[in-house]
């Protein structure tokens, strides 16, 4: 279908009937063209008994900004301020709304009683929890999951908390940091929970400040939104409650949802949806387990990513620079992974199965990671041995055992970026280019100023995956940093490469950079 794009025009002066394919067409026969659309850009599904309240609503909304029917679709389709404005008024008016505290009573009590307990045992150490609630509406789930955590955590104050919700309508959102509520969402909350956390405005109850605060709220598009999102902080979550939602989708979009929310998680971290909504669906990197108030899933792998070696010591740099496509090879000279001539079989290609938890729990020995008994290290030169190690590990294969390895030294070390580049290696060397994508993006979102190799692997990442485009954009970025960063800075994840000798070898030829920095 050929679709004339009048997005760059002002609002008033979109033409009637500017829609080619239906120009002259009654307004009914346009409801389809209507339908595919809002269901590919929320995941919404129509059911053909609501085909008159739709048209009328779509109608009401053509009218409202003086189009007629065939310009308001023409509207709709574009990507301009009008355009997102639209979207904005009519995502509220076709999708439910329907949310209390504390719903589904079962499904609470789970939580209450095992989910987060085994959560909170498991990171009592670190004291850490994040936890997002996906189609929260007007805050309902989110704040009920705040105060169900304030209950269970005595200290929680001491606790690194981060409650995130997200829905796909702006007003839903807009309510939800109100915290303002009248009696009707509270018909599954016991009388005694209500007078403590909440304060009677009216006929109206307003949410405890220090609740409130506990909760960030963001809008979001399940369907469209890349995730994780290290740049909206929704990554390795302990849990995730979509629940509700995948009822409005099809069965395609499930699983393309299902399987964005599972790379969010942490491996160990926990999902929880409707009753039935994923049933019948292959779940990649999930196992469940069957309560008597719901089935709970529960993320069992690393997921799948990319191929390089980011040699952490004794590194040469040792790439080929094709004219065409500018882009570094990352891979040790002195011990490469495996041979650039040689490639893993299929047989050979097996996904991550260790839990990240059961790798911090292992203790490392001192001589495993070249340390002494007697000796006492500081943090920084313990991440620095474990490390090396891992690397060893990596070049002999040994990948569990070095991943192991890295995520020791990230319990020490949590803002480290060296790991997670070692990771992304391994990750790729297992095939798991989606997995490596993750690690390469939280070096970025570490250390956006700096991760010049992250920006370059992603490119030739993405450039594989067919989005040219961004792959542009990537390495555009990093050739901004380089020429910004002091000459003689060193680029990690080498120990003798300089920013001045990267650029030389990248972009001496090229033209100067183009484009924004992307968030990756």
């Amino acid at each position: 279908m050929n679709v004339l794009n009048l997005s760059w025009l002002p609002l008033n002066k979109l033409p009637s009937g500017g829609l080619v394919a239906v120009q002259g067409n009654p307004d009914g026969k346009l409801i389809p063209q209507f339908i595919k659309l809002i269901e590919q850009k929320t995941g919404i599904q129509v059911r053909p008994r609501d085909y008159n309240w739709l048209l009328g609503l779509l109608k009401d909304h053509a009218k409202a900004v003086q189009l007629s029917l065939p310009a308001y679709y023409n509207l709709l389709t574009g990507n301009s301020w009008q355009s997102r404005q639209a979207w904005k008024r009519l995502i509220p008016d076709i999708t439910t709304g329907e949310s209390f505290f504390f719903r589904d009573q079962g499904q609470f009590r789970l939580l209450e009683q095992k989910i987060l307990p085994e959560i909170i045992a498991d990171k009592q150490k670190e004291r850490t929890l994040r936890i997002w609630s996906a189609g929260c509406s007007t805050g309902e789930e989110p704040y009920s999951l705040a105060i169900l955590l304030d209950m269970l955590v005595k200290d929680l104050h001491k606790w690194n908390l981060v409650i995130i919700g997200t829905d796909l309508n702006e007003e839903a959102i807009s309510r939800a940091k109100q915290g303002l509520y009248r009696n009707w969402s509270f018909r599954a909350t016991p009388v005694p929970i209500r007078e403590k956390y909440f304060r009677q405005l009216d006929n109206r109850w307003l949410l405890d400040e220090r609740i409130r605060s506990m909760v960030q709220f963001q809008t979001s598009n399940l369907v469209e939104d890349g995730l994780p999102d290290f740049a909206r902080n929704l990554y390795d979550m302990d849990l995730i409650l979509c629940r509700n939602v995948f009822i409005y989708f099809d069965k395609p979009t499930v699983a393309h949802v299902a399987q964005k929310l599972t790379q969010t998680l942490r491996p160990g971290g926990y999902l929880l949806t409707g009753h039935g909504e994923l049933f019948g669906l292959a779940l990649d990197g999930l196992d469940y387990k069957v309560y008597d108030e719901s089935v709970v899933y529960r993320r069992t792998q690393i997921l799948p990513s990319a191929k390089w070696l980011k040699g952490i010591s004794d590194s040469k740099f040792n790439s080929s620079i094709s004219s065409s496509s500018p882009e570094v090879s990352l891979r040790s000279s002195k011990r490469p992974l495996r041979s650039q001539s040689s490639k893993p079989s299929s047989s050979d290609r097996q996904p991550f199965r260790h839990k990240r938890a059961d790798w911090q729990a292992t203790p490392v020995r001192a001589e495993s990671a070249g340390v002494g008994g007697s000796q006492k290290l500081t943090e920084t030169e313990s991440v620095v041995e474990l490390l090396k190690q891992a690397e060893m590990l990596a070049n002999q294969a040994r990948y569990d055992e070095a991943m192991r390895l890295c995520w020791q030294a990230l319990a020490v070390e949590p803002l480290a970026t060296l790991p997670y580049y070692l990771l992304a290696s391994i990750a790729e060397e297992q095939g798991d280019r989606v997995g490596a994508k993750d690690f390469l993006n939280k070096v970025i979102y570490l250390a956006p100023e700096t991760a010049v190799s992250a920006y370059l692997n992603l490119a030739s990442l993405v450039e594989i995956e067919g989005d040219t485009r961004r792959a542009h954009t990537l390495r555009n970025t990093a050739q901004r940093i380089l020429q910004e960063l002091p000459s003689e800075t060193i680029i990690e994840p080498y120990t003798d490469i300089t920013a001045a000798q990267l650029y030389q070898m990248l972009f001496s030829d090229s033209a100067s950079p183009e484009g924004d920095v992307v968030d990756a």
